[in-house]
């Protein structure tokens, strides 16, 4: 294929391939690790600050790394040298997976430096702690996403222009702060309770912020690869390339893109090397690079789009995960009570300028925390969470926290004189 010298493209016989008319399809890859706790007693409150469980941590970082991560981004960076602009791919890498890159394996962050570098990779902008702060402090959500774009400034150079937040949680109440930060688009979950008959595979605008456009997860074809891959029982198994390609031809013809997000996980740890998940990835990018009328994009290609958009409100809160709701974060009391306390301390954290205490509330806020107490999804749930129950991640997380506003007191009180503390 070489360029032509009009709109499109020209194949080697002369034809004309009209970029407009093709099938534009973006696969996105979440890649997070939390801070999980230690076991943390009630009768280390007051008197023990080292929360995090150091040598799990670091276990589940190298396995998933050795699993997935890496054998990942070797073949993406394979198929880039081979296929060149042909290939193109996004990533949404949490700041506390690049807080534990930095510390415990270097070589991964200069793998993903490697690939961005290739102009073939865009990173997306998220939290950095892969919190749900926007559901509780808009002040907390802002700052979360200019700590998040200068860590990824800083390593890589990018200053990503869409928008993913914590399992693609969304609502209309955070166009205006993503506006702000200078998004031009947010990703997020393509859920029937927000399209009412529509497609998701068109780009629409946000009603609250009309500038910032919506690009929505085609959630059955995203999951027929993470999570019914290797399911035996599953009528489409084995999956093959050919298979799945078909199935993007057969799209409605009106649909111009097709958004598929997962786990970056979904390679090599949660569909095991043995089940040719790679084998399959391989092929289909392979197929989908030679293919003419469907072409790999990044996300912020979508956005160039000339199209007229048709307006989307997002009024409540909609997610990858569960029912396509918060619920796998805030559907119990215990959840509840749990995200009402961290947020509680918002105010005295804010005047407190001791460093350790800013990077516990940081990692604190980590959704996986709340997730573990899920009792809607216990089951679901219980294959990612350290913890026997979700009772016991409950009971964990608050005797941390109870440790957490001891040391946050403290601090206020050291830090703040009297006559300038504000209530």
């Amino acid at each position: 294929m070489v360029k032509g010298s009009g709109r499109g493209e020209f194949n080697i016989q002369g034809s004309c391939i009209n970029d407009e008319l093709m099938l534009k399809v973006s696969f996105y890859f979440q890649v997070h690790q939390p801070f999980r706790l230690r076991n943390y007693l009630f009768f280390d409150i007051g008197n023990k600050h080292n929360y995090y469980n150091g040598a799990l941590n670091r276990a589940v970082l190298r396995r998933v790394i050795s699993n997935s991560y890496m054998p990942a981004n070797r073949m993406f960076h394979k198929l880039i040298r081979k296929y060149g602009d042909k290939v193109r791919v996004n990533y949404v890498l949490s700041g506390t997976l690049l807080d534990q890159l930095e510390k415990h394996s270097p070589e991964m962050i200069d793998s993903f430096q490697r690939l961005l570098k290739t102009g073939q990779v865009e990173l997306l902008g998220t939290t950095h702690s892969h919190s749900l702060s926007f559901l509780k402090e808009k002040e907390v959500f802002s700052m979360e996403l200019q700590r998040y774009h200068t860590r990824v400034k800083d390593l890589f150079d990018v200053e990503p222009r869409v928008f993913s937040n914590t399992c693609l949680t969304y609502t209309d109440d955070m166009a205006k702060t993503l506006t702000e930060h200078g998004y031009l688009g947010v990703l997020t979950e393509g859920a029937e309770s927000i399209l009412k008959g529509m497609s998701s595979n068109q780009i629409y605008r946000s009603v609250s912020s009309p500038s910032l456009k919506l690009l929505l997860r085609h959630y059955h074809l995203s999951d027929d690869i993470s999570l019914r891959f290797s399911n035996r029982s599953w009528n489409q198994w084995p999956l093959l390339a050919e298979t799945y390609l078909g199935w993007l031809r057969k799209l409605d013809k009106k649909d111009k893109i097709l958004n598929l997000w997962m786990d970056y996980g979904a390679l090599g740890e949660h569909q095991k090397k043995g089940t040719g998940i790679f084998d399959f990835m391989e092929q289909l990018f392979s197929s989908v690079a030679m293919d003419q009328k469907i072409s790999l994009s990044k996300a912020s290609d979508l956005l160039t789009l000339r199209k007229r958009l048709h307006p989307m409100s997002v009024e409540g809160t909609v997610s990858c995960s569960g029912d396509r709701t918060i619920s796998p974060w805030l559907e119990n009391d215990m959840q509840k009570e749990a995200f009402d306390t961290l947020y509680r301390l918002y105010p005295r954290v804010a005047q407190v300028s001791d460093p350790e205490i800013h990077r516990d509330w940081s990692y604190l806020q980590g959704s996986d925390h709340f997730y573990y107490m899920s009792t809607k999804y216990e089951g679901e749930h219980s294959q990612f969470s350290p913890y026997g129950s979700p009772y016991d991640a409950f009971i964990n997380y608050m005797n941390v926290l109870s440790d957490f506003a001891l040391r946050t007191d403290a601090g206020f009180e050291r830090t703040v004189p009297e006559d300038f503390r504000v209530a």
